[in-house]
């Protein structure tokens, strides 16, 4: 796993309406090298902008964490059933309002 500060996290996720965050691949089996960048999973709220919530969002964490972030829509995922299945295997929470 990787050490992040909890309390920016939960004030990324609060600023970009993500009601749910999870961290997948290499990281969350232990399984990362020192370039490999995060995967995150966010379910967002509904906004006028997603576009900027996003992208900001990932900003954000890539800020946050220092190091590239792939970040992905539960939404985005659903029409891939391997590819969730994968995902699913390997995500653990990180953040639920």
């Amino acid at each position: 796993m990787i050490d992040f500060d909890r309390q920016q996290l939960i004030k990324i996720c609060q600023t970009h309406n993500i009601r749910k965050l999870y961290l997948f691949g290499s990281i969350s089996r232990a399984e990362q090298r020192p370039d490999s960048d995060i995967d995150l999973l966010a379910e967002f709220g509904p906004t006028d902008d997603p576009l900027n919530q996003f992208f900001g969002a990932q900003q954000a964490f890539e800020k946050m964490f220092q190091r590239k972030v792939d970040l992905l829509e539960t939404s985005g995922i659903e029409k891939k059933p391997r590819f969730k299945a994968r995902v699913d295997q390997d995500k653990v929470m990180l953040y639920a309002s």
